[in-house]
C-alpha cells in the first residue's frame, strides 16, 4: 500500500505499539531493502546489490539443468556476500546491511519427491510446529511425512540433514524446532516451508 493508505489504516485502527501503548508514529516512507548504487562513472544507470544468494541459481537453472545430464534431483551449493537496505542495522548476527550467505538448492522431479537415503533419518526425532494448530508436536520424521505434516520424503530428509547440521554446530538441540511458514506468508510457489528456529536468551 502507499504512504497515505497506510496512514488512513493506522488511524482507522487506532494501531498503538504493542510493548509501549505508544499511539504517535512517524509519518509512514517507502523503502527498499534493495541497495542501489549507479553503475559506472556518470551514467546515471541504476544496479542492485545482490539480496540473495539464491537468484543466480535459479537464473541458471536451464545451464545447471543440461550440466546435470538433464536427471534430477541435482544440488547446487553457493556461498557469497549479499546487501540488504536495512532499517534498523544492529552489530549482531541479524539484520546487517553486508553478511554472507550459505545456500543449497536441490531440485527434484514434482512427481518424484522420495530420497533413496531417507531411512537413514526416518527415525530420528524431531519437534515439528505445524501451521495448522501452531504447537510443538515432537515426532520422528518418517512418522511426519506419514501423517502429512511434512509435505514428502525429500523435504524431511533435508530437514533432518539441516538438524543434524545445527547440532555439530553447538545449538542446544532442546531449544530447536521446526516451524512450518503459515498459510499467508509461504511464497506463492511453495507446497510446503519449514524453518529451523532456536530458542536464544540473547536475540
Amino acid at each position: 500500500p502507499k504512504a497515505p493508505a497506510l496512514a488512513e489504516q493506522r488511524a482507522k485502527r487506532k494501531a498503538k505499539c504493542p510493548t509501549c501503548a505508544e499511539t504517535k508514529f512517524s509519518s509512514a516512507a517507502r523503502q527498499n531493502l534493495m541497495n542501489a548504487p549507479e553503475i559506472g562513472p556518470g551514467s546515471g544507470r541504476v544496479g542492485y546489490l545482490r539480496p540473495e544468494t539464491a537468484q543466480g541459481i535459479f537464473t541458471d537453472f536451464p545451464l545447471l539443468y543440461r550440466h546435470f545430464r538433464e536427471k534430477l534431483p541435482f544440488g547446487v551449493v553457493q556461498l557469497g556476500g549479499s546487501n540488504r537496505n536495512e532499517i534498523s542495522p544492529r552489530q549482531g548476527m541479524l539484520r546487517l546491511r553486508e553478511f554472507s550467505m550459505m545456500e543449497a538448492e536441490v531440485f527434484y522431479d514434482p512427481a518424484a519427491k522420495t530420497h533413496p537415503r531417507f531411512s537413514e533419518v526416518a527415525d530420528r526425532k524431531a519437534t515439528f510446529v505445524p501451521n495448522a494448530d501452531e504447537k510443538d508436536h515432537e515426532t520422528t520424521f518418517g512418522q511426519a511425512v506419514k501423517t502429512g505434516m511434512v509435505a514428502n520424503e525429500a523435504l524431511a530428509y533435508w530437514l533432518a540433514r539441516t538438524q543434524e547440521f545445527l547440532i555439530a554446530a553447538g545449538i542446544d538441540p532442546k531449544r530447536l524446532h521446526f516451524r512450518q511458514h503459515l498459510k499467508d506468508e509461504m511464497a506463492h510457489y511453495a507446497l510446503d516451508c519449514w524453518d529451523a528456529e532456536f530458542h536464544s536468551e540473547r536475540y
